[in-house]
């Protein structure tokens, strides 16, 4: 067992890595069906799939009606009164043994509705991925068939997050073991990370996507077998375009990158295996832009990008929309969702209450940009794929002023798909000393704090104790109401199996922290 010691105590990270793990599978266990970002029409597209065998096609495919169907409660709307849903909500919902998800099974065939599939705007590899766990579900409960296909996203956004460590590791080896924490430690610092990943949707496969992108290009720097991470680096950026629209902006972004490292180097060697992988990345993800393009008109396709087909101009409305509080309120929310924004019910603690975690992520990435000196390249790679994908965000958030007037509904929660990426801009940034250091650490406590108290709301919400406040979103406990019904939240979920992860997850944050500073003190 000494080869498990090694690999494991001698360095801590990995310990926090389990921690991290145990962590997602307890929220998933703690989550009701349909609560994560988007639940509704991933699940109809899957459904799509899974039971007629074609795609779903934007603009025809509807939300199935099992969804109406369902006897369990939805998330609470995110419009105004929000404390409502337009049928029943977690405050209403009275356990029986006769209704919810332990004691309903999904129907063998789809039936549509009225209402529009949104996400069938996507590429459909993240669906195909899915489908021998839809196939083996579909009969299961809902809470069952949830649960497994919540996991299988789940194992898909963390294999991502563990390939992002240890390559950014591997390539930063001047990083202390407290840097490399840091680096595993990203959903604890942002804890926003966990319901973003720990759902069914396609980010999952975004991060991983990525992530092998990421180590990808870091081993082309390194020089050595060059021809195999040329092509993984493209098959990565091929997959990552037939999952979601954001790897136009990622791809776009390395590819500036790769230029600037060819004009640096004056070699040929960037330029040929740059122009290798990002061919082959291009040859593999053209095929569904262009049928965007056919279709649509549209090479992105986005539900407001083809509502403008429809209604003029983008620049021209986004100029006579425009107002400084609007642009200023986009940005505050996505930066706030970022951070934190709970589950689909869009419940939140006060926003006071945000001001820690804001104040860790934003100081620190001041820190690094301040800190930056461009004697190597690869020292701002974060840069290369962060400012696209905030350019695609800024476009998305023009978009629905150009629509509506106001800028908000942009989820901060997509830049966790560049997690390895901005994981690095923390830990270069982490201070090792002085009033800094104690300032970062005081900090990263209260983020863990928060943390807790806005769990322990959203299964207060949950279990129906807790309610969304009509006009402010707030969760807020009704006089003499209970903390958490565990009788409700068992008809719903698997709340012991969700503690069980939950106390894995402590023990291994625990036992991590020990041996970090066992070996600091070594």
């Amino acid at each position: 067992m000494s080869w498990l010691r090694q690999w494991v105590f001698d360095h801590p990270y990995r310990l926090i890595l389990f921690a991290i793990f145990a962590l997602g599978c307890g929220f998933i266990a703690l989550s009701p069906p349909f609560e994560g970002f988007d639940e509704t029409a991933h699940w109809s597209s899957l459904a799509r799939w899974g039971l007629d065998g074609r795609m779903p096609i934007y603009g025809q495919d509807r939300l199935d009606q099992a969804i109406y169907d369902y006897s369990g409660p939805l998330p609470y709307s995110s419009a105004l009164p929000f404390d409502v849903n337009g049928g029943q909500t977690y405050h209403d919902f009275a356990p029986s043994q006769n209704v919810g998800p332990h004691h309903q099974t999904p129907p063998q065939n789809t039936q549509p509705t009225a209402h529009l599939n949104w996400q069938a705007q996507h590429p459909p590899l993240y669906y195909l991925i899915l489908q021998p766990v839809f196939q083996l579900t579909k009969s299961w409960s809902w809470a069952d068939h949830f649960l497994a296909l919540r996991m299988m996203s789940w194992i898909l956004a963390f294999s991502g997050l563990v390939i992002g460590v240890e390559f950014t590791r591997w390539a930063w080896p001047n990083l202390n073991q407290g840097q490399v924490m840091v680096l595993a430690a990203w959903p604890l610092l942002v804890p926003q990370f966990i319901p973003e990943m720990a759902r069914l949707g396609n980010d999952s496969l975004c991060l991983l996507c990525f992530a092998l992108a990421w180590a990808a290009l870091l081993k082309l720097e390194e020089n050595k077998r060059p021809l195999r991470w040329a092509i993984v680096l493209g098959l990565a950026l091929g997959a990552g375009l037939w999952t979601k629209a954001f790897f136009i902006p990622i791809s776009a972004g390395l590819t500036v990158y790769i230029a600037l490292r060819a004009w640096q180097t004056g070699g040929r060697y960037w330029l040929t295996y740059g122009v290798l992988a990002l061919g082959l990345a291009g040859l593999i993800g053209v095929g569904w832009y262009l049928y965007k393009w056919t279709a649509y008109g549209n090479i992105i396709g986005g539900d407001e990008m083809l509502q403008f087909d429809k209604d003029g101009g983008v620049f021209l409305n986004f100029l006579r929309e425009v107002t400084p509080f609007a642009l200023v309120r986009g940005y505050s929310a996505i930066a706030a969702s970022f951070v934190w924004a709970g589950s689909w019910s869009l419940a939140r603690p006060a926003e006071w209450m945000l001001i820690g975690p804001c104040v860790l992520v934003a100081g620190l990435g001041l820190r690094w940009a301040w800190r930056l000196r461009l004697q190597r390249l690869k020292d701002a790679l974060p840069l290369f794929v962060l400012v696209p994908m905030l350019g695609g965000l800024s476009y998305h958030m023009m978009l629905r002023i150009a629509l509506t007037g106001e800028g908000v509904g942009i989820p901060g929660w997509y830049l966790h798909i560049l997690a390895p990426a901005l994981a690095l801009i923390l830990a270069l940034a982490w201070p090792q000393k002085g009033w800094q250091r104690w300032g970062v650490w005081s900090l990263s406590a209260y983020t863990l704090v928060f943390t807790a108290w806005a769990w322990l709301q959203l299964l207060a919400l949950y279990s129906g104790c807790a309610i969304k406040q009509a006009e402010t979103k707030h969760i807020v406990w009704p006089q003499g109401a209970c903390l958490i019904d565990l009788a409700q939240m068992q008809s719903l979920a698997y709340p012991f199996m969700g503690f069980g992860f939950l106390a894995l997850a402590c023990f291994f944050s625990g036992l991590g922290a020990y041996m970090l500073k066992r070996q600091a003190a070594a």
